[in-house]
């Protein structure tokens, strides 16, 4: 008898389940951009006035060596903004946007399989707009959960051990462009 009581408040409790699912499921679709990555990136060579270019070692990849990268945030409209909050979370360098060089290098590139679960499902490539930064000497980095370890390198060197071809690319043009021997 005492479970037949019970029946008519699990009823009203599952309807209301139901109608706070169905709220927090129109409010996910709505917002549903804000819950995966933005497919849009920026990549910032970084390079010591010696002609030593920096290069970090991912801690989820560990074969991964690339140059300070980040996605951009939905309400970022600037990549210059992304590249400067990257380099302070990244390496702890803190500095103006007019220290930014553009190389007006705009590539796009397939997301691997292992990062593709951050994206939205119908998302498969990246554009990235790559940078430069050039710093008067190689510094000793603190220490960053996404990063186990970092080089300073002979551009020749940096390229053969960059990981991504886009990065490989940014370093060339630095390289070409004569600001780095």
């Amino acid at each position: 008898m005492l479970f037949k009581s019970w029946i008519p408040a699990f009823a009203g409790m599952t309807d209301l389940l139901r109608a706070s699912l169905t709220r927090y499921a129109a409010v996910a679709m709505s917002d549903k951009r804000d819950s995966f990555k933005r497919p849009e990136s920026i990549l910032v060579v970084v390079y010591a006035r010696a002609g030593e270019v920096l290069l970090l070692q991912r801690a989820d990849h560990a074969n991964f060596w690339q140059s300070v990268t980040g996605a951009m945030y939905w309400d970022e409209r600037d990549p210059r903004v992304t590249a400067r909050r990257e380099l302070t979370e990244e390496i702890g360098l803190t500095v103006d946007i007019e220290q930014l060089q553009d190389l007006a290098l705009i590539q796009r590139f397939p997301i691997l399989p292992q990062w593709r679960y951050r994206y939205a499902p119908d998302v498969r490539e990246n554009t990235e707009h790559a940078f430069a930064l050039e710093i008067p000497n190689s510094i000793a980095l603190t220490a960053h959960p996404e990063h186990t370890d970092y080089r300073w390198l002979a551009p020749t060197a940096a390229i053969a051990l960059a990981t991504s071809w886009t990065n490989r690319v940014a370093i060339e043009h630095i390289v070409r462009s004569g600001r780095l021997a």
